[in-house]
């Protein structure tokens, strides 16, 4: 600056008051080397925090000893858990076995860990590695680790470990309530009519267990299974014209509501046990036939979240042999799948169950006659359970469809699903994806005009197809009003061809 005076302060004739001269930047006030000596510090102070802090006694919780606790069968089941002899046989080639996440735990697993944790039900939950338990479980195991030894019994207050008289009253609650059921040749004939007519499309129970529980008069002495036999007697009433399923006075609208009125009224808050969660999943049913279907909607919902807290969306670890009553919550658990995707397509809500939430295996392609033999098909025998595993498969693609053509602004933006270069890729893989469907389904399933299948796999052929025909028309359902070439015209053309086949097929079957 001339005369130590700005250009500003020079033009405007003032005193200058920017006159400190400018300084280098000098060194620092600390070096490398004391830094590392200062990071090294701090580690062998974690270090020695970290010790302490495993020697102190941690929360009562956290200080249970491993105790391991025998399983305990459920009274109304008429399975039995397989034997430790039975983890021996390698997983199947459709399923190959894969290591289960390290933080995911059973309720099995954490009832040997908290072994005095007097909630009976503990060992039916199923915990995630995001839950509370998982941390207490791994730092129990941690300080385990460091001690070299089990942890010694702690003194606890029952007051916070067991559970409530009245917590207890609630949970109870329901479990005196008390059923009536229809005549014994009534029961018959319904479930008759159940094994039928839905049973071969919706296999969520296995006929023999099923039918010597109704035998032994098990739904007499137990409610949820007597709720369970309400649920299947409602929805065969659907199909029977006999006049004991309408209510007095009333027309076949009424069939099977004094069946399923009943289940209504249960409130239990006891566990999901598989009669539950199959109840649930045929009132969904039944409800769809009501003039209030938006009710199946929340009796699915309260179904998947059993299913959840049962953690049957999650495939068991280990390789075993195949067991009855893990066979039937894999039937349960897909019979929920396809409602789910096919319920909310229906309502146009969002679904339960996503597809990245569950790896379970396919229930075995093995018909319910064959379970005692060591669930062994017949050769050249086609399974009635095929149809299931290729129903899931066709409604996993409803429900890709419905998350990547169908969800909100923003699901697509965070997704990177947005975008018209984007849509036509996805409606691309889509139809892909159907088409490779197609040429997967089996002969006998298979819909040629000249030759029908018969039997039940008529039942099943024709729902697949339908599906099928249903599915193309949601997936192009969005670009039938669009008038840009070709997306419009071909939106267009595949809607109205899938409607022609669909209702041609509607009219073979009724």
């Amino acid at each position: 600056m001339p005369d130590g005076c700005c250009s500003h302060c020079s033009d405007f004739g003032l005193v200058c008051t920017y006159v400190q001269p400018q300084r280098k930047r000098g060194p620092k006030n600390i070096t490398i080397e004391e830094l590392s000596k200062e990071n090294a510090s701090l580690k062998a102070e974690n270090t020695s925090l970290k010790v302490k802090l495993l020697s102190l006694s941690l929360c009562s919780l956290c200080s249970r000893p491993l105790q391991s606790l025998s399983a305990q069968a459920n009274s109304s089941s008429v399975f039995h858990r397989s034997t430790p002899e039975s983890a021996t046989t390698p997983p199947s080639p459709e399923s190959p076995e894969e290591p289960p996440d390290e933080q995911d735990f059973t309720g099995d697993d954490l009832a040997e860990r908290f072994g005095s944790f007097s909630i009976d039900s503990l060992k039916t939950k199923h915990f995630g590695s995001a839950s509370t338990f998982a941390l207490a479980n791994n730092t129990l195991a941690m300080k385990e680790n460091f001690l070299g030894r089990p942890l010694l019994i702690q003194s606890r207050r029952p007051l916070y470990w067991d559970v409530l008289p009245w917590e207890k009253e609630a949970s109870n609650q329901g479990s005196d309530h008390v059923l009536k059921f229809p005549a014994t040749d009534l029961i018959a004939a319904l479930l008759d009519l159940y094994f039928t007519n839905v049973h071969p499309t919706i296999p969520i129970l296995h006929r023999p267990s099923f039918e010597r529980s109704v035998a032994e008069d098990l739904h007499w002495r137990d409610v949820e299974f007597g709720a369970l036999v309400l649920s299947v007697l409602a929805i065969a009433s659907r199909y029977s014209h006999d006049p004991r399923v309408f209510l007095d006075g009333e027309g076949s609208l009424s069939a099977g509501w004094k069946f399923a009125k009943q289940v209504l009224t249960i409130r239990q808050l006891s566990e999901p046990t598989i009669h539950k969660v199959q109840m649930y999943l045929l009132l969904t049913l039944y409800a769809l036939g009501t003039s209030v279907p938006q009710l199946s909607w929340l009796f699915l919902g309260v179904g998947i979240r059993c299913l959840q807290q049962h953690g049957e969306f999650r495939r068991k670890p280990g390789a075993h042999k195949p067991a009855p009553e893990e066979e039937v919550w894999k039937r349960a658990f897909w019979s929920y799948v396809v409602l789910d995707r096919t319920n909310c397509v229906f309502l146009g809500r969002p679904m339960g169950l996503q597809v990245e939430d569950y790896d379970v295996d396919f229930p075995l392609e093995v018909d319910d006659e064959y379970w005692d033999w060591g669930f062994t098909q017949p050769l050249g025998k086609p399974s009635h359970m095929s149809y299931l595993v290729l129903h899931v498969r066709l409604c996993e693609i409803l429900g890709g469809a419905m998350r990547r053509l169908y969800s909100s602004k923003k699901a697509k933006i965070l997704m990177g699903w947005d975008g018209p270069e984007w849509e036509q890729h996805a409606v691309a893989e889509l139809d892909s994806a159907m088409n490779d469907y197609v040429d997967s389904i089996p002969p006998h399933l298979r819909w040629d005009p000249q030759n029908l299948p018969q039997g039940t796999f008529f039942d099943q052929s024709a729902i697949l197809h339908i599906t099928y025909n249903h599915i193309l028309i949601v997936i192009h359902r969005p670009y039938i009003q669009k008038n840009e070439r070709p997306k419009g015209p071909v939106a267009f053309h595949l809607c109205t061809g899938g409607t022609r086949h669909h209702s041609h097929r509607e009219y073979v079957v009724l």
